[in-house]
């Protein structure tokens, strides 16, 4: 992660912003469907837990929970919501260099599209390797990454205004910002037609308070590739709306963060 994104990942402003977001996604919802079924008490490791929009709903499920986060502040703001206890503890850690041993947790979640924020190639397949590392065998591991298949609709501000609707009022605010991102976006970046030739795409993304950041993108079927490249077998791909995408539908996935629902394979030793 660069010092401007650290930066950004510590400021006041953003680190309340997030503390306000309570939401679960459809990708988390069916990762904890999943989880039920197999009928554990799984020890949980949060990567990227920010404020804590994941957590109160992971707690109640596991019988261990970690978050995580390389923000010092997001980790604070974490411990003033929810306290720590002998089963609940967070701590600032790195992806890349996760502090437990191996196989130490049933899910490994690293949501929101943290890992995107790792725009060096060596630095993603580091931070994979150790989400595999620390989980079990038979073990989940789960993240959402950016989607390469829609920077054409990132850059398009027609197509963001196409959201507007005076049915819905309050989202437009929402939808301007967007569009406005959108401009942005398109001058500070290669032309869509030669992204649409690449694999996977380090973007400069207007965030809040127009700062600009690098983030990684992918196509659904090389984030697959490099999943699996490093020992995970991927169970399936969801997209927005947290529904199973087929592999063959993955060339032209629209969800704009689709969730990668992963197994680490059982020790064949066994």
């Amino acid at each position: 992660m660069s010092d401007r994104a650290r930066r950004y990942w510590e400021s006041p402003r953003i680190v309340a912003a997030y503390a306000r977001d309570g939401r679960l996604l459809p990708g988390e919802r069916a990762l904890l469907e999943r989880v039920a079924r197999d009928g554990l008490r799984p020890r949980v490791l949060d990567i990227g837990v920010g404020a804590g929009r994941t957590t109160r709903f992971l707690v109640p499920v596991a019988s261990r929970y970690v978050g995580i986060d390389l923000s010092r502040r997001m980790i604070e703001t974490c411990i003033a919501r929810f306290g720590e206890s002998p089963t609940v503890e967070f701590r600032v850690a790195d992806a890349r260099d996760l502090p437990f041993p191996d196989a130490s947790f049933e899910v490994v979640l690293f949501s929101y599209c943290g890992i995107d924020d790792l725009t060096d190639p060596l630095d993603r397949r580091r931070a994979i390797t150790e989400m595999a590392r620390v989980a079990t065998p038979g073990g989940w591991v789960a993240l959402s990454a950016h989607n390469l298949n829609t920077v054409v609709y990132h850059f398009s501000a027609r197509r963001r205004l196409a959201e507007l609707s005076w049915r819905r009022p309050t989202r437009i605010p929402h939808v301007l910002g967007h569009a406005l991102k959108a401009v942005g976006g398109k001058l500070i970046n290669p032309p869509p037609h030669r992204l649409a030739r690449l694999e996977t795409a380090c973007i400069r993304d207007t965030l809040y308070r127009g700062r600009i950041l690098k983030t990684w993108y992918a196509r659904p079927d090389a984030q697959i590739q490099e999943l699996e490249a490093l020992g995970l077998g991927v169970d399936c791909v969801l997209d927005d709306e947290g529904k199973p995408a087929s592999r063959e539908s993955l060339g032209s996935l629209s969800a704009v963060v689709p969730y990668y629902l992963c197994r680490k394979p059982e020790d064949r030793k066994r």
